[in-house]
């Protein structure tokens, strides 16, 4: 690229010239990018197009427009070259695992150009023709890259034993995700598909981790072209996976071929597969094979448990039992109803042990078709006399009923009822006649008194009266002679967040026209509940993080190489004598943890020296205050003259509770003034150095992502009190310095204003109003002695700035008197109401949090903007589920769930992804899952709605079906404008911090690591670059108020949850003897019922 002719086209232009040396270095630097290196050179292209655009259309105006457009371009073409040069560095496999961090990077810069073109009018031929470029050419490019990485990583045994030997899993899911996904691929080569399927394999062998997807397309072969083994429900072949382990391939010969059905049935067997318990079959996945779907599982050689009795004659039946109790103990813990359960569904491993089969698939189907399964001939042995009436559901009641039936199986190696037909089987049910006790052989094989007795509860013909199979479980242990082990607390139905708050576990935020809420009144008010036989907590897995990787920090040992650094000493830092102080308090007097910190305040300096006057703020001395330490404030007590800040307790600790808090205060209290550059920018250094940089290149347009990121950086290490300290000493410095010449001194002092200025509405580092007072007096005083009128007047307006805040602290000390004006009521409702009432709510706590709430969350300390907005989601979670369990009537019922259903669909039209993905989560959560008459009521169209919101809440390929629905905007302008899904974007920003240590050690001295908090911003402009959509119109419109007043008593907690899990099950219970009854359809003819 000849760049060399546009730097001299430009040498009259200031700031242009400088752009196209380091377009040219960004440049050569891309070769070096492993992938979007395309996207890349497209990138510097459309700057360099930029450019040549801007030397034309610049020729011969004013020199300040000039100057103008220069500062706007400049940080993005140095932002560009610095991540450019990072991404350089990086190797294969990384630039694999992080591959969406490019991909935002690019985006965000590609923005960032459009903004400023947009801002000047500057339009180049390049971009007149850029909408017209082939999409689907470049994702084909860009698909190809990443093949053709991951080919040469699988390949490289470096690559793979490093990727192996990562401490975070996630990890070697995201490799093994891109593989699976890669198998999928038709088209694939013969040679990548077998490269691919062994590193895949390789991967498993190694982690024990299964690939987080759950079509495993490209990588099942049929191995047994008839079934080695048929069911009442399932075909069973045989199979392998990866060309590498034999597997079982169920076919479940019920599930018809409608899309609909198939599609729930593929997000169940997501569900399914999470599921992990020694005597629970894992779940591999599905697959398709010639357009028939097959459940893969593992291939278990004993056989079923009848099987292996017959082969095993001294096997011990009791323990197979208790491994049974057990596995259907976890699968009831979770919500999952077994609904077959028989001994021909329990298979056992090769080390012997009991595992649960075909779990849920006979309840799934049971849902989907009108004639339940629980009634064909093979399973009325085994069934409760509940489910064998008309239209019965199946319910962990009745696999109580049905393990007490395998318990006599097992024991005695017949069916229930051996020698009864079906029909006389049925009777004996309906007459509440239950099996009679076998004779004296049975007895040796296990059935004592006590299991006998034990059999016959489960036989209770009052379902409600049979014993949990937590009971079961402990009985059986019991007379083994065994003790059984404390359960945990059972959670039903919930859902853990990536939200939750440090002190308190709570449900998350996730989350469709023509429906009102007229039905609903102030019903939603209620807290209503119910229990459930449905889906388990599926929504754990996008929004619970294991505790490793909560952890902001991953310590490496690798040093920081290529930077250039300085370092020093003042000369007369042990000597000086600042005008303004503050005295430390003396060790035996200072406030202990969990005590608030008091503050000696400044008092003048006594000391005579020559040279300018000193700015000495005597009226500072009379006056006191105190900080209370949970708000986390640091360096209350003030730098010493040594400019020392003491780090804070716990409350602000910068790492998790192993690390080393030490390096912190190392580098926070160094006397050096250290800094090391990298690439052009800061890298790391001490707390003083980083400061004076601060101060002396305020102003410069190549540091702007300095001054972005170094608020950030003090809040996670110091406070705006430490910071103001810091600012007022090395003011006074500069004040007392007498070899400083005047134009230094002022321009030192000016910009040490103009950073007080940042600090006073700064609300990363949030001054208390005893700190805006002591900034009021400073200024005040700075007014009387100063006499140059420039700096006169920047210390009157931040005084301005000060009294304006003291103002806000004030008003927000008293409550405003509020105008009463007449709710709406729920018939003035519809879906697209409170769509927009949810995004002026939600769009409200989203513009509220800033970079440090997020990072305050990620590093495990407590965020009250981000509490906010999850608190406010788990409101809207129990509305919506209080709202369609309040009613009795399964009409009305319906009617709510199509009213949120739309309501959910207007929410995603409006980008409102938080309360979209929430609601989501409400109306796919256990208490109204459960609800199987309400969901009949819904038409094929608002059930396919509903399916369609799964999309946005299922984590996998890595949250992709959120991911499109935020980019898929109708206009370029719109993709900026939404409320984002937060949960997904945090989890992106963690990978920084598992990256980036908060200190580093240089040459024997540790230092800030600067790197993390520039890379921080870069990532959080990236994915919080969102604003909320400007619905501004509405706000007194009466539908927030609305929405607001519904939500003022709700809450979300445990004793919500099971409230929601009681309600829901008599409801069920309600709609099951309705349906049997078909007391609705009577009605519906018009008869009493």
């Amino acid at each position: 690229m000849e760049l060399v002719h546009i730097a001299t086209g430009l040498s009259g232009i200031p700031g242009l010239e400088l752009g196209v040396t380091i377009l040219e270095k960004t440049y050569a630097r891309i070769e070096a990018v492993k992938i979007y290196k395309q996207q890349c050179r497209d990138l510097n292209k459309r700057c360099v197009d930029l450019q040549v655009a801007l030397q034309e259309s610049l020729q011969g105006i004013e020199g300040s427009r000039a100057s103008m457009i220069a500062d706007e371009l400049d940080p993005i073409i140095h932002r560009m070259h610095r991540k450019v040069a990072d991404w350089a560095t990086w190797g294969q496999l990384k630039s694999f695992l992080q591959q969406r961090e490019i991909k935002d990077g690019i985006e965000r810069l590609n923005r960032d150009l459009d903004a400023a073109m947009m801002k000047f009018h500057v339009q180049s031929h390049m971009e007149t023709n850029r909408s017209h470029l082939d999409l689907r050419a470049a994702q084909e490019r860009d698909a190809v890259e990443i093949r053709e990485l991951l080919f040469t990583i699988v390949k490289s045994t470096a690559d793979m034993r490093t990727l192996m030997s990562m401490q975070n899993p996630l990890a070697v899911e995201e490799m093994m995700e891109g593989l699976q996904t890669q198998l999928r691929e038709y088209d694939l080569p013969q040679t990548e598909q077998q490269t691919f399927k062994e590193g895949l394999w390789t991967l498993h062998e190694k982690t024990s981790q299964l690939p987080p997807l759950t079509d495993l397309s490209g990588q099942i072969t049929m191995a047994s072209q008839f079934p080695v083994r048929e069911g009442s429900s399932n075909d069973i072949y045989q199979g392998l996976w990866l060309d590498q382990e034999d597997v079982a391939l169920r076919l479940p010969r019920a599930l018809t071929s409608n899309t609909v059905v198939r599609d729930r049935f593929e997000r169940e067997v997501a569900i399914w597969k999470q599921l992990h318990h020694d005597n629970v079959m894992k779940l591999y996945g599905f697959v398709y094979l010639d357009e028939s779907l097959y459940l893969v599982s593992p291939w278990m050689e004993n056989g079923t448990i009848l099987d292996f009795a017959r082969s095993n004659i001294h096997v011990d039946r009791p323990k197979l039992l208790t491994e049974i109790a057990s596995g259907l103990d976890y699968l009831h813990s979770k919500d999952i109803v077994h609904g077959d359960l028989r001994g021909a569904n329990v298979l056992v491993s090769k080390d012997g042990t009991a595992k649960l089969s075909d779990f849920g698939v006979s309840k799934f189907l049971e849902d989907c078709n009108e004639k339940p399964l629980s009634s064909s001939v093979t399973s009325i042995r085994w069934a409760a006399p509940e489910v064998l009436r008309d239209d019965g559901i199946a319910s962990t009641f009745s696999d109580v009923w049905s393990f007490g039936m395998v318990c006599l199986e097992l024991l005695t190696g017949q069916a229930p009822f051996e020698g009864q037909d079906d029909a006389t089987v049925i009777q004996l049910l309906k007459d509440a006649k239950t099996p009679e006790r076998p004779g004296r052989m049975v007895t040796s094989r296990g059935l004592s008194p006590d299991m006998w007795d034990l059999m016959r509860k489960c036989w209770s013909s009052n379902p409600e009266a049979r014993p949990s199979m937590a009971t079961v479980k402990s009985k059986l242990l019991e007379m083994r002679g065994l003790s059984p082990a404390s359960d945990r607390k059972r959670t039903i139905g919930r859902i853990s967040t990536i939200f939750s708050s440090p002190q308190k576990s709570s449900r998350p935020s996730t989350a469709e026209s023509t429906a009102s809420l007229s039905t609903l009144g102030s019903a939603f008010q209620a807290t209503s509940t119910s229990p459930t036989n449905g889906r388990p907590k599926f929504f754990s897995t996008i929004y619970s993080e294991p505790d490793e990787l909560l952890s902001p920090i991953v310590r490496q040992s690798s040093r920081e190489s290529s930077q250039s650094s300085w370092t020093t000493s003042s000369p007369t830092e042990s000597k000086r004598s600042p005008n303004i102080t503050f005295a430390m308090t003396p060790a035996s007097t200072r406030s202990s943890p969990g005590q608030p910190y008091s503050r000696a305040m400044p008092v003048a300096s006594s000391s005579k020296s020559k040279g300018p006057p000193r700015l000495e703020l005597d009226i500072l001395g009379s006056m006191s205050t105190s900080l209370p330490n949970q708000l986390g404030l640091l360096g209350i007590n003030g730098p010493s003259r040594n400019d020392t800040v003491k780090p804070m307790s716990s409350t602000r600790s910068t790492h998790s509770a192993d690390a080393d808090m030490s390096s912190i205060e190392d580098a926070v209290n160094s006397r050096l003034k250290t800094l090391n550059m990298s690439n052009e920018q800061v890298s790391s250094g001490t707390m003083k150095g980083l400061v004076d940089f601060l101060i002396t290149n305020f102003h410069t347009r190549k540091h702007r992502d300095f001054r972005d990121a170094f608020f950030l950086a003090c809040s996670e290490f110091s406070t705006a009190e430490g910071l103001f300290d810091r600012l007022l000493d090395r003011f006074n410095q500069a004040e007392s310095d007498p070899t400083l010449f005047t134009e230094d001194r002022v321009a030192i002092q000016y910009n040490i204003f103009t950073i007080i200025s940042e600090l006073v509405d700064n609300r990363d580092l949030p001054a208390s109003e005893q700190l805006l007072f002591t900034m009021r007096l400073f200024c005040e005083h700075a007014m009387r002695i100063k006499s140059s009128s420039t700096m006169v007047d920047r210390a009157a307006q931040i005084k301005q700035q000060v009294d304006f805040q003291l103002a806000k602290h004030r008003r927000s000390m008293t409550s405003p008197r509020s105008i009463r004006r007449p709710l709406l009521q729920a018939a003035d409702i519809r879906p697209r109401d409170l769509a927009i009432a949810l995004t002026l709510l939600e769009g409200d706590n989203y513009a509220a949090l800033r970079p440090s709430d997020y990072l305050r969350h990620l590093t495990r300390k407590v965020s009250n903007n981000l509490r906010k907005a999850y608190e406010t989601n788990n409101k809207i979670f129990a509305y919506v589920v209080d709202s369609v369990l309040f009613y009795d009537k399964v009409e009305d019922r319906a009617q709510v769930l199509k009213m949120f259903i739309n309501t959910a669909v207007e929410c995603r039209n409006l980008r409102n992804f938080s309360s979209a993905t929430q609601i989501a989560a409400a109306l796919h959560s256990a208490p109204v899952e459960n609800l199987k008459l309400t969901r009949k009521e819904l038409t094929v169209q608002m059930q396919n709605k509903l399916d369609d919101l799964y999309d946005l809440v299922k984590p996998e390929s890595n949250h992709r079906g959120y991911r499109d629905a935020l980019n898929n905007a109708r206009t370029p302008n719109e993709r900026d404008y939404c409320v984002p899904f937060i949960a997904v974007h945090l989890k992106d920003l963690r990978k920084v911090l598992r990256e980036q240590e908060v200190t580093i050690r240089v040459d024997d001295h540790w230092l800030i690591n600067y790197r993390r908090y520039l890379q921080i911003m870069d990532r959080m402009n990236e994915v919080f670059h969102y604003k909320a959509p400007q619905l501004e119109e509405y706000r007194n419109g009466g539908q927030l108020a609305y929405l607001e007043n519904q939500l003022e008593n709700i809450t979300y907690d445990d004793r919500t949850q099971d409230k929601h899990l009681e309600r829901s099950s008599k409801l069920a219970q309600k709609e099951a003897n309705e349906h049997r009854s078909r007391a609705r359809q009577m009605r519906q003819l018009g008869f009493r019922v």
